[in-house]
C-alpha cells in the first residue's frame, strides 16, 4: 500500500454509508482515481468536509492492487468554481466536461492533459457569458481528442 499525493477534481461522488463516499476524481498525475472517502459527510473530517462536486482539491491517498479503489486519507479545496452555479447552462457544460473527461481519462496515468484541459475550461465556463457557451463545449471537445491522442 503506497501513499500518494495529487491535485485532482471531483467528477463524481457516490454514497457508501451514512458517513462516507465513494468519490473520484480527475487528477493531474494519475488519471481518473476513485477513492473511499470515510467520514466525508462530516465537518471535523480529514477530507476538510463534504467533498463538493467540480472543486479542485489536493489530495492524500493510499492505494491498494491495481485497478481498486484507494483510500482518502486527506483532501483540501483549493479552487472552487463557485460561479458555474450563476447559470444551469454553464454548470450543466461544466457536469459534462467532467463525466467525459473522466471517461478519457482512464487509464492516461502519467498524462496532466485532461486535468489542465478540464481545469482551464472550467475556469471559462466561469468568466463566459451565456451565449459564449457552445463555442467552450467545442473548444473542449475538440482539445480533449487531442490530449487523448485520437485527433483527426
Amino acid at each position: 500500500m503506497s501513499i500518494e499525493k495529487a491535485l485532482g477534481i471531483v467528477v463524481r461522488l457516490n454514497d457508501y454509508s451514512e458517513t462516507s463516499q465513494i468519490a473520484t476524481f480527475v487528477t493531474d498525475i494519475h488519471g481518473r482515481v476513485s477513492a473511499l472517502a470515510k467520514g466525508s459527510k462530516k465537518s471535523d473530517s480529514s477530507t476538510g468536509g463534504p467533498l463538493d462536486l467540480l472543486t479542485v482539491n489536493e489530495l492524500v491517498f493510499s492505494t491498494g492492487k491495481t485497478g481498486s479503489l484507494a483510500t482518502l486519507r486527506e483532501a483540501h479545496t483549493i479552487e472552487q468554481f463557485m460561479m458555474l452555479r450563476r447559470s444551469l447552462q454553464c454548470y450543466y457544460a461544466g457536469m459534462y466536461f467532467a463525466e467525459i473527461c473522466s471517461i478519457f481519462a482512464e487509464g492516461s496515468e502519467g498524462s496532466s492533459g485532461h486535468f489542465d484541459l478540464l481545469r482551464g475550461s472550467l475556469r471559462a465556463l466561469c468568466e463566459a457569458e451565456d451565449p459564449s457557451v457552445p463555442y467552450i463545449v467545442l473548444y473542449f471537445e475538440s482539445h480533449l481528442l487531442a490530449v487523448s491522442g485520437l485527433a483527426p
